[in-house]
């Protein structure tokens, strides 16, 4: 079986247990989604452009979140982001980029789903591609049938998640967010009082 064989065997497995996923969570609707943060300093050009493997080793970190939840990491890094290896790297990226890019996706989606998705992704990044990039302290937590998944498969559908991830931004592109949006100038260099 070669490589292209085995990425659209994972698609479909994927698929699969995304679907099985949805159908044991039995939940009210709601506004969760997940998103991803993505350090520009990484990539050697724009992120629609890159491959996979350089998309995955650009990811810092894997979220879901509520309304304005995905944006709070921007506002905490204008502060200070001493000890928080999340907040450092948002604010090196705009040093050195003068931009960190940010994708939500799947919005709006039960809570649940979100929490499962976003275990699988986190899970794919501790236990498979040994990032030391990546943020994220905690690992996340599996919902309905994805708590009794192997290893494997969670690994096989974080792989699945990220490679739909890759595929909307290669489309539809993703947000920038520089710290002159997130915080005014005036509250970035605070004036001395006269």
């Amino acid at each position: 079986m070669d490589g292209e064989e085995l990425r659209e065997d994972l698609k479909e497995k994927g698929k699969t247990m995304d679907n099985d996923l949805k159908k044991s969570l039995k939940e009210a609707p709601s506004e969760s989604y997940c998103y991803v943060l993505i350090n520009p300093y990484v990539l050697d050009k724009d992120v629609r452009e890159v491959d996979l493997a350089t998309f995955l080793s650009s990811i810092f970190y894997v979220g879901k979140g509520k309304g304005e939840r995905a944006m709070a990491y921007f506002k905490d890094a204008c502060g200070n982001i001493q000890g928080s290896r999340k907040l450092t790297t948002i604010d090196q990226a705009w040093n050195k980029k003068g931009f960190v890019y940010k994708h939500i996706i799947w919005r709006p989606i039960i809570e649940n789903l979100a929490l499962a998705r976003e275990a699988a992704m986190i899970f794919f990044f501790k236990n498979l591609a040994g990032k030391s990039n990546f943020t994220n302290k905690y690992n996340g937590s599996f919902k309905g049938e994805s708590a009794f998944w192997s290893r494997e498969e969670k690994c096989n559908y974080g792989v699945y998640l990220l490679e739909t991830i890759h595929r909307s931004i290669q489309t539809n592109g993703c947000e920038t967010v520089k710290k002159e949006d997130v915080a005014p100038r005036a509250a970035i260099q605070q004036s001395p009082r006269l």
